[in-house]
């Protein structure tokens, strides 16, 4: 064999010179490559005549063993590539496998674990839908009424030993512990009521709790002997407020009443009890038209005989947000002070609690609701894709007083402050991109996180801080709101839905208010003049920097745009001015 004359001294000066095999395995696929071209002009190679290049640069037996590496390299590479391709497409069904299951779990209806479980039905079950009354609905729990909506027998003594007689708004009684005789009584009320069907998603523990709970005074009125309860008790308890009622400036009256017409055009034809009762009753999405919003942030707020009822079908005031909650009871003392004045009809009106517009009128590619209807329901904002009615709030704690003392404690000189804008708050999805993906994924193009990226490019014109993530997570360096008045200038950025809950308190402060230009907006926004109460800047605040550049030039002038600012809110802002625009 060939292999016994391979002389072991040439091996050995194989191996040293390393270099010199791996050039002559580039210089042999250099003649494969050579010989294949040679081939398709009809010229054949021999293998003597490859062997005889071969022998002068190394000697025959070592080119025929180095062709023989090459060729079992060759193999290897072979195998590897078939296996590979194995491997790559085994991957590639299962992603498309997986894709197809998930694909299914999005068009296929979601099953109702519940639907086909056997529950023992009562004797007094009507199976027709309940029919919300006409008036004096109780103010939390309608289970008594339904009772006798639906012809059945109540137990007066229940009534007289777990529901409250209402009591004036003054009055601050704690509702006595139950003995065990009473607790029996509850349970066995708790068997007997009827299954409210926007109630049936409560755990017991809830109710039960409802049963217990103090009574809450809604109006001040005679205690009444009647058996019959017109409020239900709830956790919610108006809150005593001081607040002095001032004249309000014809002007100012004129202004507000012509702003009342413009929000409340689309039903000038007059509005039916479908058209907001439909929106309360839309407790799951099976009975939400496709696009809309669940009804489960609302209430029903009347107003009978100088009196208010609230029904909360979906008891916000027990498990609900605290925000929601603190929302309500603002809305409730404004109430209270205009029943007071008793400049209020008989009225009831749907209020959602929510950031956003319970329904949309108009076609929009933002990420809020999608389906077209019109509905009179208020909510705490107004936008110019929705005919939803803005309800006026009271920013922050209903025991603060009057929004002109707001202003009191930040008399800091104009001259003394950094010709800087402010800013601080958390980092919120902006509702301007259809989806959440792509409002996390351009975090940086819109909303807050714009901020940050303008804070990179010139930090002598910005000091702004946030919290949550914008590609990467940030920490508030906190900043009180009156540590914010050695700043001249103060950034109104969106939160959620296009607005943001500080901007009546920042027209009241001694700096000048920079704001975003929304869709979205508070109740009495169209009252406000830019270059004349605030500075305006675009949505996408690509002419920030231009502003405040503008406003670090005419210092002067910006001072009286933030005297101006101040006198507008003490006359549009104040509770008085408040109290006009409600009715």
């Amino acid at each position: 064999m060939w292999t016994s004359r391979l002389s072991s001294r040439r091996v050995q000066r194989f191996q040293r010179n390393k270099a010199f095999s791996i050039s002559y395995l580039v210089w042999s696929y250099y003649l494969d490559i050579v010989d294949y071209f040679k081939g398709l002009s009809g010229v054949h190679v021999l293998w003597e005549e490859r062997v005889n290049s071969a022998t002068s640069a190394m000697g025959k037996e070592h080119y025929i063993w180095l062709t023989t590496r090459r060729h079992n390299f060759s193999k290897t590479l072979k195998r590897m590539w078939y296996f590979g391709r194995k491997i790559w497409g085994f991957l590639f069904v299962l992603f498309v496998f997986c894709w197809y299951v998930s694909y299914l779990g999005k068009i296929m209806p979601a099953v109702d674990k519940t639907k086909h479980r056997e529950v023992p039905k009562k004797e007094w079950e009507s199976k027709e839908p309940f029919a919300v009354p006409e008036w004096h609905l109780p103010y939390i729990n309608n289970q008594l009424l339904q009772l006798r909506a639906q012809g059945k027998e109540v137990n007066e003594d229940l009534v007289k030993k777990f529901y409250h007689l209402p009591h004036s708004v003054t009055d601050e009684m704690e509702n006595p512990s139950l003995d065990n005789t009473q607790k029996h009584d509850a349970e066995s009320f708790k068997e007997t009521r009827p299954n409210n069907q926007m109630n049936s998603k409560i755990p017991t523990e809830q109710k039960n709790k409802l049963m217990q709970d103090k009574a809450v005074p809604v109006s001040q009125h005679k205690k009444s002997s009647s058996s019959e309860p017109r409020n239900s008790k709830n956790g919610l308890k108006i809150p005593k407020t001081h607040i002095p009622v001032s004249p309000v400036p014809r002007t100012v009256i004129k202004s507000l009443k012509s702003l009342v017409d413009r929000y409340l055009e689309p039903f000038l034809g007059g509005i039916s009890k479908e058209q907001y009762m439909e929106v309360l009753q839309r407790n799951t999405y099976a009975v939400t038209p496709k696009g809309a919003n669940k009804g489960v942030s609302c209430v029903l707020i009347q107003i009978v005989d100088h009196e208010i009822y609230v029904l909360d079908p979906y008891q916000i005031t027990i498990s609900g947000k605290d925000l929601y909650k603190n929302r309500l009871e603002q809305a409730l003392v404004l109430i209270q002070k205009l029943v007071e004045k008793k400049s209020l009809p008989n009225v009831e009106f749907v209020l959602s609690l929510h950031d956003c517009v319970q329904t949309v009128s108009k076609p929009h590619h933002y990420r809020v609701a999608k389906h077209i209807e019109s509905r009179p329901i208020f909510t705490l904002i107004h936008c110019n894709f929705s005919d939803n009615l803005p309800f006026p709030m009271l920013e922050g704690s209903s025991h603060r007083g009057d929004w002109k003392s707001w202003d009191m404690s930040y008399s800091i000189p104009w001259t003394q402050k950094t010709d800087k804008a402010v800013f601080r708050g958390g980092i919120r999805d902006s509702s301007y991109f259809e989806s959440r993906e792509e409002a996390q994924r351009k975090c940086m193009d819109a909303g807050r996180g714009k901020l940050i990226q303008l804070q990179e490019k010139r930090q002598d014109l910005f000091n702004i801080s946030v919290s949550g993530r914008c590609l990467k997570s940030y920490i508030l360096k906190r900043l009180s709101f009156e540590q914010q008045q050695h700043f001249k200038y103060n950034i109104y950025a969106e939160g959620n839905c296009f607005w943001a809950d500080r901007l009546a308190k920042q027209l009241f402060a001694s700096f000048v208010t920079i704001k975003q230009d929304t869709p979205c907006g508070l109740y009495f926004e169209p009252l406000l003049q830019p270059m004349t109460h605030y500075i305006p800047t675009d949505y996408f605040f690509n002419d920030l920097i231009e502003k405040i550049e503008w406003a670090q030039a005419h210092d002067a002038q910006v001072k009286q745009i933030m005297q101006q600012a101040n006198q507008w809110a003490s006359q549009y802002l104040s509770f008085s001015a408040v109290l006009t625009f409600c009715p």
